[in-house]
């Protein structure tokens, strides 16, 4: 059973996403007029109807966030943050161009950004009892950027397997047999797998480690909490890819695809709705496979909360997760587990360069660097430790100091 707040705080968001969004009420406009688009992002969102729902849905909730800012009257920075961080995010939006993987996960991002990280200002006169340090950092919430992952795992469409087929990621599609490796002794060599790939589609959903059970589940569990699009089965892409499923890897899932290509003409894919709909699905549960593990993993007082990290914690859990299953990358995943953020940096920067995979450890240290030096996470401990509060902290000696000041 999950429980991911995102699933459940964040539900009415959630249901919006993933391109199963209502019809649009007439109130519901869109950020920018179809008639005459203003760059290649904005033509791919008229072109799409799921896109231009979700166009429609951050238009309004942004819109309604900043008349309820301006009604209030007593926002002062904050208003002024929400309208710059909105243009700030429509230029990041914007660099998806026509990417409609990348372009849903920045709405996704935003919109998740927008209903659980601003909150109404507290009346002037009063004060909490304790702080908490970033309130917007710390709010629950699925916080996870998967653009961060697709740029890692890349988004296919015709299946394929990494290492052995060489693939053109702006159209999707597999371009067969990769070509022979050149060794240091000049001798060439056939492709190889990646380490223990198995045959994969979408954002580097790779089905050598998926059960048909594990997908099914997934998959259901997506359309109850995001919905699903009417034209998606999740039958059909159970059908497709059964045959690629556990234990098939390495030269085996190869060799069935490419047998599959001898037989059909051309190698199995899905549509783009289907890719983006199984790659959500995966990565959701991803996500909730590596919350359960970092929560049952703690033993301080009081214990860290995934859902409560920072994004770019959340973020890393989640692609180690992605890439090494649960229980890969035992070094780096117990310093993250145990709040150690600064020595988890240091040791995916040493231990990257004989990794085999030294640009994507690089940056998962840069992601948490970055974190670390911009105040989101400390260099060790729980970032959403309740504070004390400052009064709270003043000791006899501070008193008597500041009645002499003020005497």
């Amino acid at each position: 059973m999950h429980s991911t707040p995102a699933r459940s705080d964040a539900a009415p968001i959630a249901s919006l996403l993933f391109l199963t969004l209502g019809a649009a009420s007439p109130a519901d406009a869109a950020s920018f007029d179809c008639r005459n688009p203003g760059n290649p992002t904005e033509k791919t969102i008229c072109a799409d109807p799921q896109l231009d729902r979700l166009d429609r849905e951050h238009n309004r909730i942004a819109k309604e966030l900043i008349m309820r800012m301006q009604q209030a009257g007593n926002y002062t920075q904050a208003l002024q943050y929400v309208q710059d961080s909105e243009e700030k995010w429509k230029n990041e939006r914007n660099a998806c161009r026509t990417d409609p993987f990348c372009i849903t996960d920045a709405y996704a991002r935003r919109l998740a950004v927008l209903n659980t990280c601003f909150y109404p200002d507290r009346p002037a006169n009063t004060a909490p009892a304790q702080s908490t340090p970033g309130a917007t950092v710390c709010a629950k919430g699925n916080k996870v950027d998967f653009a961060f992952i697709k740029k890692n795992e890349g988004a296919m469409l015709d299946f394929y397997v990494p290492g052995y087929h060489a693939t053109d990621m702006a159209t999707g599609r597999n371009l067969g047999k990769a070509k022979p490796n050149k060794a240091k002794n000049g001798k060439e060599t056939e492709p190889q797998p990646i380490q223990n790939s198995g045959v994969t589609v979408g954002v580097g959903v790779d089905l050598g480690q998926q059960t048909e059970d594990s997908l099914r589940r997934a998959m259901h569990q997506e359309a109850k909490d995001y919905g699903k699009p009417d034209d998606v089965k999740i039958d059909d892409i159970l059908d497709r890819v059964k045959p690629f499923l556990s234990p098939l890897r390495r030269m085996d899932a190869a060799n069935a695809l490419e047998d599959y290509k001898k037989n059909r003409g051309k190698y199995p894919s899905l549509t783009s709705a289907e890719a983006r709909f199984l790659s959500s699905a995966v990565q959701h549960d991803y996500t909730q496979q590596a919350a359960d593990v970092f929560n049952k993993s703690q033993r301080q007082e009081p214990p860290m909360d995934f859902w409560s990290l920072p994004a770019e914690a959340q973020t890393v859990l989640t692609d180690i997760t992605y890439h090494h299953g649960r229980g890969g990358l035992t070094r780096v995943r117990s310093l993250l587990h145990q709040g150690k953020w600064q020595e988890a940096v240091d040791k995916l920067r040493q231990i990257a360069p004989s990794s085999g995979f030294k640009e994507r450890m690089l940056k998962r240290a840069t992601l948490l660097q970055k974190a670390i030096d911009g105040d989101s996470l400390p260099k060790d401990g729980n970032p959403c430790a309740p504070k004390q509060a400052a009064a709270d902290r003043r000791t006899a000696l501070w008193e008597r100091v500041r009645r002499l000041w003020w005497a």
